[in-house]
């Protein structure tokens, strides 16, 4: 769908940090970051500067469609402005309609503080969409008169006229039925294509990837040495003995990779998230849509603080592999593996079902916020979105696929992708091969029998077998660490036992939770606000969410149930 408002001009204000550059030509202007895989920016900036003089929607959007990569991109002459995000939203941009004037940036606090927002401007919704799940829904912010292109959108301005369009909605209801073998063979040859793409955009550069005991990480480091990559240096961190840490080192060694274990304790956590580094990151890359994705953050910190990585260094994570390939679908859409052809109102029955268990799941951080007066604020939000991006969202059959479609416009490119701004504030490149856009399409035609459990994807890593570390080091193999807690843990819950089991799942998250994390992430908050806290959290996002409403809108969580 297309938006289509009459405006007079526009500003632009760019931050030129933190990877952006800027081509100025006699004709135009052209801010980017972010890499593609194909051509270069000049080239791109060439071929937009013809948009320029002479915008035609369809062919623009044709164009932007076959773009390949991670990026986000301005451009304008004095009349005509063209700005874009990519298909994840991987790199922000921002805009703010004022009267007859449109600002655009990449820096949310710079529109934030160019119209004095404030107190008085927030949105009420927004601030009970990050309480309960860390991100906004959508377009939104924090503030009603600043929003956010999403991902796959481009904003637009061209004779006088302000134009929002999409030109990639993910789509996983259109589905191309094939024959298993086909599909294992399809997906190794677009996995082979993804890595040799990927090896060519990292050559002559120091490559760096975050292992772990999964099939994500794995795959990226496997696949690296499939396709002829001989220098990776393999990294893992947290806790020396957790099973991830071991699983990635076993790893490492069968690839011929250098490994690394990151070593820190609680004591680094809480100094370094309490230091004025952490807080300078923080105002940087505040998107006032979403709290902080900072699983890689104490890793890289401390290698940087270190020397330890070269400024050449590109990052490669495992983002996000296991919800593409099908790892979020609910298993309440089991039956429809034996059955599409349900009655209406059975369908209606199940989304509605799910609905409810994906509020749970997505939108949980705080079990005292999830009343009916919020579900229906927050589903009716969801709808809104929905109606914008899909035109006849009411004639899809293959429901489970909406709520793939809901999580990618939603955790998954509000949040997860926001981990890549660690590697972007401490200067190193990144990519994202489980992002690239031919792997997108690929899952987005997958049938659900082949997704559901992520049965095609585990399927054809493990029989592809590559690098040898496939067969022989244990996948996922989860241990109760430390050691010590194992018999506190088995006799708490054998005390829970008779009662439904959500006391023991609270207990645990309460009591036992915040020494079980591997990662010690959960140290930079104290014990005692997991063990004394009445308003059941899921876990430290719960907090980083309550902190951050309560610091940005000094809204106290108790007032929004």
């Amino acid at each position: 769908m297309d938006s289509k408002e009459l405006m007079k001009e526009f500003i632009v204000h760019m931050d030129p940090s933190y990877g952006w550059n800027k081509i100025v030509h006699d004709d135009y202007v052209f801010w980017y970051k972010g890499y593609v895989l194909e051509g270069s920016f000049s080239s791109i900036a060439q071929s937009l500067s013809i948009f320029l003089l002479n915008l035609n929607n369809k062919t623009l959007i044709k164009f932007l469609s076959c773009i390949r990569g991670h990026y986000s991109f301005v451009i304008h002459n004095d009349d005509t402005l063209i700005s874009v995000v990519d298909k994840v939203c991987t790199i922000p941009l921002f805009y703010a309609e004022i009267e007859d004037t449109v600002i655009i940036s990449n820096n949310a606090t710079i529109i934030k503080d160019n119209l004095s927002l404030d107190s008085h401007s927030f949105d009420a919704s927004s601030i009970l969409e990050i309480s309960m799940s860390g991100y906004t829904i959508g377009n939104k912010t924090l503030y009603r008169d600043m929003r956010q292109l999403t991902a796959g959108e481009c904003v637009c301005i061209y004779d006088s006229c302000f134009t929002k369009q999409y030109y990639h909605t993910y789509s996983p209801w259109k589905v191309d039925i094939r024959n298993e073998p086909s599909l294992k063979n399809e997906l190794t040859d677009i996995l082979l294509d993804v890595m040799n793409r990927l090896a060519l955009s990292v050559k002559g550069n120091n490559i760096v990837v975050p292992l772990s005991a999964g099939y994500d990480s794995r795959l990226i480091a496997s696949g690296l040495k499939e396709v002829g990559v001989k220098d990776v240096l393999c990294i893992s961190y947290g806790k020396e003995d957790s099973f991830e840490v071991l699983a990635a080192k076993d790893i490492a060694k069968k690839l011929g990779y250098d490994f690394k274990h990151v070593g820190y304790d609680s004591n680094y956590i809480r100094n370094y998230y309490n230091s004025n580094e952490y807080s300078k990151f923080k105002s940087c890359f505040d998107r006032c849509s979403s709290i902080e994705f900072t699983q890689d953050m104490s890793a890289i910190s401390l290698m940087h603080e270190n020397s330890g990585l070269d400024k050449n260094t590109i990052i490669i994570n495992g983002m996000s592999g296991d919800y593409i390939s099908g790892g979020h679908i609910s298993h309440k859409f089991q039956n429809f593996l034996q059955n599409s052809n349900i009655s209406k109102f059975d369908r209606d029955n199940l989304f509605d079902i799910v609905m409810e268990e994906y509020i749970q799941k997505q939108y949980g951080l705080w079990g005292s916020l999830i009343n009916h007066n919020n579900k229906r604020k927050i589903i009716d939000n969801i709808f809104e979105f929905v109606d914008s991006r899909i035109s006849d969202f009411n004639k899809i059959d293959n429901i489970y696929a909406i709520f793939e479609f809901l999580e990618f416009y939603g955790r998954q490119s509000k949040f997860v992708v926001k981990g890549q701004e660690v590697y972007d504030y401490y200067g190193y490149g990144w990519r994202l091969p489980l992002w690239d856009p031919v792997f997108i399409d690929f899952w987005q035609s997958v049938p659900l029998g082949n997704k559901y459990t992520q049965k095609l994807y585990k399927d054809v890593l493990v029989e592809n077998n590559w690098g040898g570390v496939w067969s022989n080091v244990p996948i996922n193999e989860k241990k109760i660490q430390p050691r010590w807690i194992r018999p506190v843990r088995f006799f708490s819950k054998a005390l829970f036992s008779p009662l439904d089991k959500k006391y023991w799942h609270q207990f645990e998250r309460n009591a036992l939770a915040y020494w079980m994390d591997d990662s010690y992430e959960s140290s930079f908050y104290p014990y005692k606000r997991f063990l004394l806290d009445n308003r059941k959290h899921r876990n430290m996002l719960s907090f980083r969410a309550e902190d951050y409403i309560q610091k940005h809108a000094n809204v106290n969580l108790d007032s929004l149930k």
